[in-house]
């Protein structure tokens, strides 16, 4: 598999469930990440105590304390908040 050209660089917990993720081309998305909170060890990361300590790993993806990650590809791609993203993409649905 050939490495993501742009990486995540820096990510904050902006409230439970969202990172705001900023990328090495200096695009910015909140990524929306509730929905792979329900089992395991990234079920702990409901506690935003712990949430909002997370890190970029030297890949690109987002790590915790506990052990919890999100692959890099996940932080790219995976889902946005359907109004109000960093980015500026707005969910057509829920307008």
């Amino acid at each position: 598999m050939e490495p993501m050209k742009t990486k995540a660089i820096h990510a904050t917990a902006r409230r439970p469930a969202i990172l705001e993720v900023t990328f090495s081309d200096g695009t910015c998305r909140s990524v929306n990440v509730e929905p792979e909170l329900r089992a395991g060890v990234l079920a702990e990361l409901r506690d935003f105590s712990l949430f909002s300590k997370v890190e970029i790993d030297p890949v690109g993806g987002a790590e915790w304390p506990n052990g919890a990650s999100l692959a890099p590809e996940f932080l790219r791609w995976g889902p946005h908040l359907p109004k109000g993203c960093a980015c500026g993409y707005e969910d057509p649905a829920q307008h």
